[in-house]
């Protein structure tokens, strides 16, 4: 493959072949190829979700799991 001739059909078929998916990071704009296996084994509402759900607004899920890891 020559550099910087990659098409979406290559990541696909690189995606698929080692068993990797898309996962969504909080900041609603990142996208990282995990495990497959990893990622289904942890629920998650995914960024979007996660706005909705409240978990950014003060005392949100997300800023009390942040307070409990700076314990």
């Amino acid at each position: 493959m020559e550099s910087g001739k990659i098409s979406a059909r290559d990541i696909k078929k690189y995606r698929e072949n080692n068993k990797l998916t898309w996962h969504e990071l909080n900041d609603v704009k990142t996208m990282k190829l995990v495990p497959t296996k990893i990622n289904s084994e942890f629920g998650h509402l995914g960024g979007v979700g996660e706005i909705n759900a409240g978990a950014f607004i003060p005392g949100g899920f997300a800023n009390k799991q942040k307070e409990e890891i700076l314990k």
